[in-house]
């Protein structure tokens, strides 16, 4: 299974274009939308951009993205929100987490975070495939080149549970990929000028992930 993964998107129709143009290129079975889809004045037009995808389309919610951007694509059957919601597809049990609350050097799903994710942990131990806005705190989170910025609740749910991949976005300038545990993270943000990922599942082997370039 070949899963293009991005994030960070801001409602920018250029970026909607790239997407088009990579999923096409890679042959993508899916594509996977780690959050900050819409930008403050695009919801409008996020729900046509997105119709015009050439494969399924997975997302969960970023910090720029309003409830209301649910509710235009919950009806569109090729689009599907992950927020604690089980999907499986070609062997592949895909889950997500939707939010992001802005923090000085950290991220946080949702208030009460600690407690949220404690409660979840049994949701979450088939995932194979978890997306989520910010990164698991510790891995491709770092701005500034200096201060991890990721989420602890996160890291802790990740190892915990240790899914296939984590795929997420959020720290613009740490797209990449690094292990956690057995656990492969992927920050697939489009927001300096990366292309996002392409992750591929191949015959029961462990995931390969390759980041994509304009």
């Amino acid at each position: 299974m070949r899963i293009y993964a991005v994030a960070d998107i801001h409602g920018r129709k250029d970026r909607f274009a790239l997407i088009r143009k990579k999923a096409v290129e890679t042959g993508a079975d899916l594509i996977v939308m780690a959050g900050d889809i819409a930008g403050l004045n695009s919801h409008p037009h996020v729900h046509d951009l997105l119709k015009s995808m050439p494969a399924p389309v997975f997302y969960v919610r970023g910090n720029s993205d309003r409830r209301r951007t649910d509710r235009m694509l919950l009806a569109d059957p090729l689009i599907t929100h992950l927020h604690l919601n089980k999907v499986r597809i070609q062997g592949l049990c895909f889950a997500g987490i939707s939010g992001t609350f802005l923090l000085p050097f950290s991220s946080r799903l949702c208030l009460r975070e600690n407690r949220l994710l404690s409660r979840l942990n049994d949701f979450f131990n088939d995932v194979s495939v978890l997306v989520t806005h910010p990164p698991p705190r510790g891995t491709v989170d770092r701005v500034m080149g200096r201060f991890h910025s990721g989420s602890s609740a996160l890291r802790a749910l990740t190892l915990t549970c240790q899914p296939c991949v984590v795929i997420c976005g959020h720290i613009h300038e740490h797209a990449g990929t690094v292990f956690l545990g057995r656990t492969l993270v992927v920050n697939c943000s489009l927001a300096r000028q990366g292309a996002g990922a392409l992750i591929e599942f191949r015959n029961g082997d462990p995931p390969e992930a390759t980041m994509l370039g304009v």
